[in-house]
């Protein structure tokens, strides 16, 4: 008899596991109950498939039971399966009962997106089934389960002992083979490969190739070909994508400047992003947390609090790249940075040059907002510091003003009672002189700014 599946993004399939006569009308008018029960509580049981699935397989099933739920509790009449997650994201499913199958690649899928990774691992992933139990009196208990499913993804290729390059629109490669830009490992043994590489034009078609392709001046696409690697959607401009080494497409790298490649033989992934240094030290508890935004990858500048018991520059999100210490060394052992001397703890704007070798510490000792929203409007000579004032949360890294009485209106962020630092724009994307930011509706609020780079600063607001 052929098996009826019903998928469960669409309806919810129920089955009665100790009484055979409960109506189905009964179950659509279910008395709530939002209490978290235990499974044994209710001698619900989820068990998992006991399969090791592995892509790599001669003979790989177009479908598995991941997970079954079963009760043996008198108390409880039926089950209902009303979701099932792997590793916390929605998957499609069927069901049969209350036996869930999913098909194997949209497992594999998952398991990609999960994790973040093509790792060639066997992967444990975890399937959760939220269910409602049932029971005779008539009430339904939400009841969640879960189990482990092993899960091995397509072999990725083998790292490259030359190393990766690419060709395309960066650098001025223009497509030729034998000039490639070559990615550097960001240490040796990491597999992590990147490049700070440069575009000119709106839309900046790439691929990357395995260094075992290059074979000198005399580098043609026959020797390269073979060792593409790209995209699944041709003209895809993700800042975040998996790589492909089948039918291979083309990414692309979208606007003119400069940007920082990373190439991540260990995932399989590759990432587009504008340049960043970081800040690591005494004030932030020696973690990158804070950072420097740059377009052309020698100038960086950006907002911090500092202290002067000491902090460094570097290159990547961890110790693993390169780290800048007093005068600009990059020894291992160089001595931490300072504030000049007079300068107290406090915020900071932060300007960096690396090929001069230049630092420059503004003071930010006051943010206020300004506006005809505000209390005291805009600016006048009037009233030259009419500023809302705005105090820093060391602990939230964070501007803030609570209780603001604002009508109407258009408001911004402003420095040191000038205009020569200024943030406007989206609640999510404040940037340097944007766009006045509009009040609707009068009332009183709070609000916090965050500030680290241009490009990287936003501000939450709340009515009271």
């Amino acid at each position: 008899m052929k098996n009826l599946f019903i998928y469960g993004g669409l309806l919810l399939s129920a089955v009665a596991l100790s009484s055979c006569n409960q109506d189905f009308g009964d179950w659509a008018n279910l008395q709530k109950n939002d209490q978290e029960a235990t499974a044994a509580a209710y001698g619900l049981n989820f068990t998992g498939s006991g399969v090791d699935i592995d892509m790599n397989a001669d003979k790989v099933q177009d479908s598995l039971d991941i997970i079954a739920v079963t009760s043996s509790n008198t108390n409880v009449a039926n089950v209902i399966v009303k979701g099932i997650t792997v590793n916390g994201l929605v998957i499609p499913y069927a069901l049969h009962g209350t036996t869930v199958r999913v098909a194997t690649a949209q497992l594999d899928e998952i398991a990609k997106e999960s994790l973040k990774s093509q790792k060639y691992e066997k992967r444990a992933l975890n399937v959760t089934a939220t269910t409602s139990a049932v029971l005779t009196s008539g009430e339904a208990v939400a009841i969640s389960g879960s189990v482990t499913q092993n899960e091995t993804p397509i072999k990725t290729p083998d790292v490259d002992a030359k190393g990766y390059f690419m060709l395309g629109n960066v650098n001025d490669n223009g497509w030729t083979p034998n000039k490639p830009v070559w990615l550097k490992e960001t240490k040796d043994g990491s597999h992590i490969y990147t490049a700070a590489v440069k575009t000119t034009s709106d839309t900046n078609w790439f691929k990357f190739f395995g260094g075992s392709g290059y074979v000198g001046d005399g580098t043609t696409w026959d020797n390269v070909n073979p060792v593409a690697f790209g995209c699944a959607t041709n003209g895809d401009a993700s800042t975040f994508n998996y790589l492909s080494w089948k039918n291979v497409q083309t990414p692309t790298i979208q606007g003119a400047g400069t940007w920082i490649v990373t190439f991540n033989a260990n995932t399989w992934t590759y990432t587009v992003s504008k340049p960043i240094m970081y800040m690591a030290g005494d004030a932030n508890g020696w973690k990158q947390i804070d950072y420097l935004g740059s377009t052309d990858g020698d100038n960086f500048s950006g907002f911090m609090y500092l202290n002067n018991k000491g902090f460094k520059f570097c290159s990547e999100a961890n110790w693993d790249g390169t780290n800048y210490g007093a005068d600009f060394s990059t020894d291992t052992q160089a001595a931490n940075i300072n504030l000049p001397t007079g300068d107290a703890d406090g915020y900071y704007k932060v300007d960096l040059t690396l090929s001069t070798k230049k630092m420059t510490f503004t003071p930010i000792t006051v943010i206020g907002l300004v506006g005809d929203a505000t209390p005291n409007g805009w600016p006048s000579d009037a009233n030259p510091k009419g500023d809302a004032i705005m105090t820093y949360n060391v602990a939230d890294r964070a501007w803030e003003i609570s209780g603001v009485t604002l009508k109407s209106g258009e408001l911004k962020f402003r420095a040191n009672y000038a205009w020569d630092i200024n943030w406007g724009g989206t609640t999510d994307n404040l940037t340097q002189s944007g766009a006045n930011i509009k009040i609707t509706e009068d009332g009183t609020y709070d609000i916090k700014l965050y500030a680290w780079a241009d490009g990287f600063a936003k501000y939450e607001i709340t009515k009271k």
